[in-house]
């Protein structure tokens, strides 16, 4: 259910400018600087993600995304506003090109389709019902903080969780892994020589 709170700084971002007394010909841009952040986070963490695995890029970055969201309302300059969009475009750039990644290892391919259509029916809702509820938010609040708390805890939840229960993993060949916001048990059997290392958690993003 993280895109129930994807891209809310990205709708919100040139309209929070402007409230804050930035003139509109220099807010417009704010979408454009956001998207060509994004785009280099797609580029680029689809390249980490080749060597350290899919679930490893997404969760630090996705708890930065968070953090992005919940800081957004609160700054007031140009400069402060193109660091916002420029570290919230990468970090959401790689949330939205790994996203489906995962569904797509954990199990045999034959089965690939089933895991990732459920996977994306979720997310379009996500994406459907989000924007409507935070906007309702906005025009009943008057601003955009309470949007920034939904939006960044909704966000943040997954990226938190995943790190919580895999706290285990440095002692366990078990784990799981949070995609879209629910609980995925994984099991995988890792050698003796790996399983007291960094390295088990990143074989277990590859699997």
């Amino acid at each position: 259910m993280a895109n129930v709170s994807l891209s809310k700084v990205l709708i919100f971002i040139d309209l929070s400018a402007t409230k804050v007394g930035i003139s509109p010909e220099f807010s417009f841009y704010l979408l454009s600087i956001t998207n060509a952040g994004s785009g280099l986070g797609r580029v680029c963490c689809g390249i980490l993600a080749d060597k350290f695995g899919a679930l490893t890029v997404i969760s630090p970055l996705t708890l930065l995304c968070a953090i992005m969201t919940y800081v957004w309302p609160f700054v007031t300059t140009k400069g402060s506003f193109i660091g916002i969009g420029i570290i919230y475009g990468f970090c959401s750039g790689a949330y939205v090109s790994l996203f489906a990644a995962p569904p797509m290892i954990m199990g045999d391919m034959d089965d690939a389709r089933r895991r990732s259509g459920t996977a994306l029916t979720f997310v379009a809702l996500g994406a459907i019902v989000g924007p409507p509820i935070s906007g309702a938010i906005a025009q009943a609040t008057g601003g955009f903080r309470a949007v920034s708390h939904y939006a960044g805890t909704v966000f943040g939840r997954p990226p938190l969780l995943d790190y919580l229960l895999n706290a285990h993993s440095y002692f366990s060949s078990s784990g799981s892994c949070i995609l879209g916001g629910f609980c995925v048990p994984i099991s995988r059997e890792i050698p003796d020589d790996r399983q007291f290392t960094r390295k088990s958690l990143t074989l277990r993003s590859n699997w």
